[in-house]
C-alpha cells in the first residue's frame, strides 16, 4: 500500500511539472523561440476609501483646472454633491473672481478625505477653482469638484 501511495504522490508531482504555462518552446524547424504567456489578473486599480487612519494624502492624481469666471455675477453660490458622506461648498464671487469658499463635509473619512475638506477652501481660492484630485481621497475630491460645479451652475 505503501508503494502505491509514493507512486501515486510521484506521478503527481511529476504533472505538476510537466505544464507548459509561462515557459518558452522552441520549434525544430525554425528554431524559433515561441512564448507562451500566462494569464495575469487585471491591474486595474479600484477606488476605495477605507476607515484607516493614515498621515494626510500626498499624492495627487491630476491638476486643478482653473475656471472662468468672467460671466458669473457677483454673489455667494452653494452648491452639494455626495462623497463619503454629505460635501457642501459655499463661494463668494466677486469681480470674476473666487474671494471665499467654505466647504463642509462631515461625513468624510478621519485620515484621508478629512485633510481633503480642510484644505480645500484656501486651493479653490487659490486655484480660482477646482481642487487636486487628491489619491486615497479620489471620492472627497471629486464630490468637492462637483459640489463647485453645482454651485456655479445657478
Amino acid at each position: 500500500m505503501k508503494k502505491l501511495l509514493t507512486a501515486v504522490a510521484t506521478l503527481a508531482l511529476l504533472a505538476g511539472c510537466s505544464s507548459t504555462e509561462g515557459t518558452v518552446e522552441t520549434t525544430p524547424a525554425a528554431e524559433t523561440p515561441v512564448a507562451t504567456e500566462t494569464p495575469v489578473a487585471s491591474e486595474t486599480p479600484v477606488e476605495t476609501e477605507s476607515a484607516v487612519e493614515t498621515e494626510a494624502p500626498a499624492e495627487t492624481e491630476e491638476a486643478a483646472a482653473t475656471l472662468d469666471l468672467s460671466a458669473v455675477a457677483d454673489g455667494t453660490y452653494t452648491g452639494e454633491a455626495t462623497g463619503m458622506g454629505a460635501i457642501t461648498v459655499t463661494l463668494t464671487v466677486a469681480g470674476g473672481e473666487i474671494t471665499e469658499a467654505e466647504v463642509v463635509g462631515d461625513g468624510e473619512t478621519d485620515g484621508i478625505g478629512v485633510p481633503v475638506v480642510e484644505s480645500a477652501p484656501e486651493e479653490i481660492v487659490a486655484n480660482q477653482g477646482y481642487v487636486e484630485v487628491v489619491s486615497g481621497a479620489t471620492i472627497t475630491s471629486e464630490a468637492i469638484n462637483s459640489a463647485i460645479d453645482a454651485a456655479l451652475a445657478q
